[in-house]
């Protein structure tokens, strides 16, 4: 894929995202999103659209299990608002904002 957006969120010990908003350029439809566990702790990472569903069933969900850990995978975007989110029961205060162009 040329041109492809390249996407790094990090969670942090504080059970959070690294940023509160990302911004990304979708080419062919694709952004690329590594996961990096800077804290110690499980997360997961979902893209979630405005009905409150992951952005597609067949959409990567990036898993990391401890401080270093990483993850990635490809998501088709479309342009448009997205909310990242941590599933992990207890995480619910990880929600950041991924606009996609």
């Amino acid at each position: 894929m040329r041109g492809v957006t390249k996407l790094t969120v990090r969670a942090k010990p504080s059970i959070s995202w690294d940023q509160a908003s990302y911004t990304a350029t979708s080419h062919d439809g694709k952004v690329v999103v590594t996961l990096i566990d800077d804290g110690g702790v499980t997360h997961n990472l979902h893209i979630i659209d405005s009905n409150d569903k992951d952005t597609d069933p067949n959409a990567p969900k990036l898993n990391v299990t401890g401080k270093g850990d990483t993850a990635t995978g490809t998501f088709t975007l479309a342009p448009g608002t997205y909310r990242i989110i941590c599933k992990v029961p207890g995480h619910g205060n990880m929600k950041s904002t991924l606009t996609v162009n």
